[in-house]
């Protein structure tokens, strides 16, 4: 069974209405787009700050298709609360990916 997915957010580099980009380190699992995140504050807070889209993964300013263990990579995401994003926020599945 695959690892859930566990992201860390390192900088959050812009952001509109609904979307954000963001410098991600992939802490554990394998991230592909389309890949439903909960946000949360640490390691240790419950991830209940809402559902986000991971809607694409840019390593080296090419787009790719996964993002895996301990690399970091650009990603966009979007949601109704991506607002609340910031540096040090742990993003997680929300199901087994």
């Amino acid at each position: 069974m695959p690892s859930p997915v566990e992201l860390a957010v390192e900088h959050v580099e812009s952001t509109q209405e609904g979307s954000a980009v963001c410098v991600v380190r992939c802490l554990s699992g394998v991230v592909e787009p389309g890949t439903l995140v909960l946000a949360g504050t640490d390691a240790e807070a419950p991830a209940q700050d809402g559902t986000l889209r991971i809607d694409w993964i840019k390593r080296y300013e090419r787009m790719v298709d996964i993002l895996d263990p301990p690399h970091n990579a650009k990603v966009q995401l979007s949601g109704p609360t991506v607002s609340y994003v910031r540096h040090g926020t742990r993003l997680r599945s929300t199901a087994p990916h």
